[in-house]
């Protein structure tokens, strides 16, 4: 690159020297500065389009090129602050002298910003002030200066600043599932598990325990619950609560212990894909060809994903592939 420097900074010194002096030399240098940076951005996507990091374009490859040809980045801006902030804001225009349909400025937005949230949790009879992630995610399009449609929107939510380990949470499906559960009256069956009276929901004779300022606590504990019976004890002395805590610190997540390490809590997301306007982004640019092989709603899902305008570590990609695909993602 050293070598490239000294013929750059040759080029620009002679297209300076080459204005009428209308506009200042600074603004000149400000306005080629913008557009090496719209042109590096444009370049990024193409790059990224040529590796092709998941292996989906293999059978549209005409597509791709045509796709390469119209692309232009008309606007971006990336921030990020160490690791409190981030967002990306970008937007995608189609050549409209190379595009051979009736479509007049077609657009995508690409909106990114991943930022640190507050949240309260109680920790008995205190309250606990815990630091998490929001992360959102969503590609819009325009068409004819019209209003903006969402194309893909999904959303994070961590208790760290880092993706958990555990599987992430699809509130998708736990949405659906309780709807389901509510058409199908799964609710009153639990109900009527509980007033059967079987022997598992039998409760003993109520257990009284002293503690040292002889306070008397009486609980009802069921079978199931006699292993805990010693740690709620604990958990009544002051002193030795605190001593629990100390130590279930500095027990890994594969140990014997009940600790509930915040590193190890799951992530929650949801996801949503429009098929509708997936289907008039193809239309539109021209990528509904069936020569050599039709694009198909998956492959042009991998395709919008492709646009190099989020981060990758929070696995967005396969956060919407359960989400939206579900039990269809292997296919």
């Amino acid at each position: 690159m050293s070598n490239i420097r000294p013929l750059v900074r040759s080029t620009l010194n002679n297209f300076l020297e080459s204005q009428d002096g209308y506009h200042s030399k600074i603004d000149v240098l400000r306005v080629i500065e913008e557009e090496a940076m719209l042109m590096k951005e444009t370049q990024y996507i193409i790059d990224m389009f040529d590796a092709d990091p998941m292996q989906q374009f293999s059978l549209v490859k005409p597509q791709i090129e045509r796709l390469k040809n119209l692309i232009q980045v008309k606007s971006c801006s990336r921030i990020r602050t160490t690791n409190d902030y981030c967002k990306i804001d970008a937007v995608v225009t189609f050549d409209e002298k190379k595009c051979d349909t009736t479509c007049n400025d077609l657009q995508l937005t690409f909106r990114y910003e991943r930022k640190r949230r507050r949240q309260n949790e109680e920790d008995g009879s205190s309250s606990v002030s815990k630091i998490g992630s929001h992360i959102r995610y969503s590609i819009e399009m325009a068409v004819n200066h019209q209003q903006r449609e969402d194309l893909i929107v999904v959303e994070v939510w961590a208790d760290n600043n880092l993706p958990s380990i555990e599987k992430a949470i699809c509130i998708n499906q736990m949405l659906q599932g309780d709807d389901e559960n509510e058409i199908n009256g799964s609710d009153n069956d639990n109900w009527d598990d509980i007033e059967g009276g079987g022997e598992e929901n039998m409760l003993k004779e109520p257990i009284i325990i002293k503690t040292d300022t002889s306070e008397e606590i009486e609980e009802n504990i069921s079978p199931q619950k006699k292993n805990g019976s010693n740690q709620k004890r604990q958990k009544l002395d002051g002193s030795q609560e605190e001593t629990e805590k100390s130590e279930n610190n500095c027990i890994s997540k594969d140990g014997d212990s009940d600790t509930n390490d915040e590193s190890n809590e799951p992530d929650s997301y949801l996801a949503y894909l429009n098929p509708d306007v997936l289907h008039d982004f193809l239309e539109f640019s021209g990528l509904l060809s069936k020569t050599p092989e039709e694009m198909h709603d998956g492959t042009a899902f991998f395709l919008m994903m492709t646009f190099p305008f989020y981060e990758q570590e929070w696995d967005l990609v396969g956060h919407l592939l359960e989400g939206i695909f579900g039990d269809d993602e292997e296919e």
